[in-house]
């Protein structure tokens, strides 16, 4: 269990540069002040290190519902530490979000969720509410939604993308940039081949 964890603090290092690069790209800054060093990643490691843990520890006899449980752990260690705490060292605040803040509730059909479609207007108005007066970033995470029993609930591969899109939407958006850490354009499917 500790190499499991050890090993998802090693992935999740190797984020953390890759978002720093995008975030300042989108940012355009060079301050060497705006990057988070080790010690801060530390301050929040442990936090994060329980959290995995948790999810490690799900019954692996619930197969696909421990698989989401899994898959999305990346995703909520940068919306919920990593990425705020880089956005606020800009000077920026941050207002986060959860799924289960904004009433994005998925069917329970894990590793293929599907937006209920009474979610839209209620996330909507939450997100609404959430901007009206805040002079900040408001951060959402992606890839995942929660089920009407509090299941994670993981969409399917490029799920981030489509769940900006379902955010966007909800919220009126009139135009949606997906950005990616990866330069380039992979040219061989994951499922087809390794390293593709």
């Amino acid at each position: 269990e500790k190499e499991n964890i050890s090993r998802e603090i090693g992935r999740l290092e190797g984020e953390i540069a890759s978002q720093e690069r995008m975030l300042g790209k989108l940012t355009n800054t060079n301050n060497a002040h705006a990057t988070i060093s080790f010690t801060e990643v530390e301050s929040f490691a442990s936090e994060i290190e329980k959290e995995l843990g948790t999810r490690i520890s799900y019954s692996k006899q619930n197969g696909p519902e421990y698989k989401d449980q899994i898959k999305a752990f990346g995703e909520w260690a940068m919306w919920d530490h990593i990425l705020p705490a880089a956005i606020e060292r800009r000077g920026t605040k941050v207002n986060k979000l959860s799924p289960q803040d904004v009433g994005f509730f998925v069917t329970e059909t894990f590793e293929d969720a599907r937006v209920l479609e009474d979610s839209y207007e209620r996330m909507g108005k939450k997100i609404k509410e959430a901007t009206k007066d805040f002079d900040g970033v408001i951060l959402l995470p992606g890839y995942y939604g929660v089920s009407r029993n509090g299941k994670i609930v993981t969409f399917q591969r490029g799920g981030s993308d489509t769940v900006a899109n379902i955010y966007s939407k909800a919220a009126g958006v009139q135009s949606v940039e997906n950005w990616t850490n990866q330069d380039g354009v992979g040219r061989l499917s994951p499922w087809v081949r390794d390293n593709g």
